[in-house]
């Protein structure tokens, strides 16, 4: 699942955006203007949930890194399924063809990893970011 980053936006209030959204259209039968509801309901959740962030907006000539703060949840709730977060992949960089990655993972607890250093991470509720991604949350059992 792609998003893309705004102001004050967390994960769960993009994927629940993008799972329901309004769509203004006119009717090409009787060309009415009609307000309408369209809602997305997964067959099966994956195991594995990818949430790509697109950092990157492409112009006809440019490319800029979009840099606005997302608030990443520790647990996500969609359609019933809880979700716990696995890893963040950050890019530190200003461009797409260069920069930095460092990841924060999961394994029984958070730890910060740059290289080949490797540091434990105490992680709240939630955290604003603006250099995430890629998450990875998991199916909670």
């Amino acid at each position: 699942m792609t998003i893309s980053p705004a102001p004050k936006i967390t994960i769960q209030n993009a994927l629940n955006h993008s799972f329901f959204s309004r769509l203004d259209k006119t009717c090409h039968r009787c060309q009415l203007f009609g307000v309408h509801k369209l809602s997305i309901k997964p067959i099966e959740l994956p195991t594995i949930l990818i949430v790509l962030v697109n950092r990157f907006l492409v112009n006809t000539s440019t490319v800029n890194k979009n840099t606005a703060y997302i608030s990443i949840e520790k647990t996500l709730n969609i359609c019933q399924t809880t979700y716990e977060l696995l890893s963040i992949v950050h890019h530190h960089g200003d461009y797409i063809t260069s920069g930095h990655y460092t990841a924060l993972a999961k394994y029984q607890k958070y730890f910060v990893c740059n290289d080949i250093i490797v540091k434990e991470f105490i992680y709240p509720g939630h955290i604003l970011f603006k250099t995430a991604y890629i998450i990875l949350y998991k199916k909670m059992e």
